[in-house]
């Protein structure tokens, strides 16, 4: 709930925002399909879709926005 209330605050400031989410996974990774990690503007971060490079890989693909 808490990630959902982020994402209606920062929509509310007018923010450009992105959404990180695990659709499926294979073998042993530290989160679940369903797992949510929010991008605001200027790269600050709630929630988690385990770290590590996939984490960087999404925080790259977020710097446009």
């Amino acid at each position: 709930m808490k990630l959902e209330k982020d994402i209606a605050h920062h929509l509310g400031q007018g923010e450009n925002l992105a959404l990180a989410t695990i659709v499926s996974r294979s073998g042993s990774a530290p989160r679940h399909a369903g797992a949510q990690m929010l991008v605001t503007r200027d790269l600050s971060v709630f929630g988690s879709i385990g770290g590590g490079q996939v984490e960087s890989d999404v925080l790259a693909a977020c710097l446009p926005i």
